[in-house]
Formats: C-alpha cells, sequence, structure tokens
C-alpha cells in the first residue's frame, strides 16, 4: 500500500466521522421539540397539586356579609331617632370633608368667569385673519404712481399734485 492510499483512506474515514457527527447536530428546532422526552420540560404534563375551596355563595366571606348585614339592620331598628345628631364620633367623619355652600359658589363662579375669559381669548385667536398681502405683477407700478414725484419721469403728467 502506498502512501497516497493510505492517505486517502484516512481521509475518507474522517469525512464519513465528520458527515455523522455532523448530520446529528443539524436537527432542526422543530423536530427536536417534537421528541418524547421533551415533552415533560416545560411544566404542561405536570398536575396542580395545590387544594382550592370550592367557590359558592357557602364561602366564609359571604356568610360574614351575611350576618354583619342582619346585625346592622337590627341594631339601626332599635336606635332612637336623633342617633346622628347625638353621635359626635358619626358628624366629625361626616363633616371631615365639609365646605361652606357659599364657598363652593364663589369658586364656581370664579370658574365660570375664567371659562368665559378663556372661550373669548380663543374666539379671538381662532376668528383672525392674516393681513391681506396684495401683490402686484408690475412692481414699478408703486413707484410711477404713487410714489415720490422725483421718481415721476418728465412730460409723463401734466399735473402732479401730492396733497
Amino acid at each position: 500500500m502506498s502512501l497516497t492510499t493510505t492517505a486517502a483512506r484516512r481521509s475518507a474515514l474522517a469525512l464519513r466521522r465528520a458527515a455523522a457527527s455532523g448530520a446529528a447536530a443539524r436537527r432542526f428546532a422543530s423536530s427536536q421539540a417534537h421528541d418524547d422526552h421533551h415533552h415533560d420540560d416545560h411544566g404542561h404534563g405536570h398536575e396542580d397539586t395545590n387544594v382550592y375551596p370550592r367557590e359558592g355563595f357557602s364561602a366564609p366571606i359571604w356568610r360574614n356579609f351575611v350576618i354583619i348585614t342582619i346585625l346592622g339592620v337590627g341594631v339601626a331598628n332599635f336606635l332612637p331617632d336623633n342617633w346622628r345628631e347625638d353621635n359626635f364620633i358619626l358628624r366629625g367623619w361626616r363633616m371631615h370633608g365639609y365646605m361652606d355652600p357659599v364657598v363652593w359658589g364663589e369658586r364656581n363662579k370664579r370658574h365660570l368667569e375664567q371659562t368665559a375669559d378663556e372661550a373669548r381669548l380663543r374666539l379671538i385667536s381662532e376668528g383672525a385673519w392674516r393681513p391681506i398681502k396684495k401683490q402686484w405683477r408690475y412692481q414699478g407700478y408703486l413707484d410711477e404712481h404713487h410714489g415720490s414725484p422725483n421718481c415721476i419721469p418728465v412730460g409723463s403728467q401734466v399735473v402732479a399734485k401730492h396733497y
């Protein structure tokens, strides 16, 4: 066996090994996701071990709500008629954010005046027109007819009066 034949066999063997390992490495990502051993990695197949209470109106919060409502209505029936005026805690809580109606009237009046001023200014600015600009095709017209008498050529006008 010659040296070239041995080298050719070794290179062919190396190419075969590279092709075999390259084919395994060149798998598509979508085909890898379809393997059986990949399905359990996402957590979709596991059961939920948490135990949740049964939902419905028999839950403790609804029971407590009904009991508190019945107690509140029962207590309200036995209270005297003037309990709101005599209860300083309830009165203080109710008057906490209270403001005199006169103050609200003044604020509303001032707000109305400011709104009217803003509307008036907006009407003026939205209804404004740009000044009309007269464009002359012949620019020398102004110099000859409305300009200085010194710009009028001799003999073009008999009487040149400027008042």
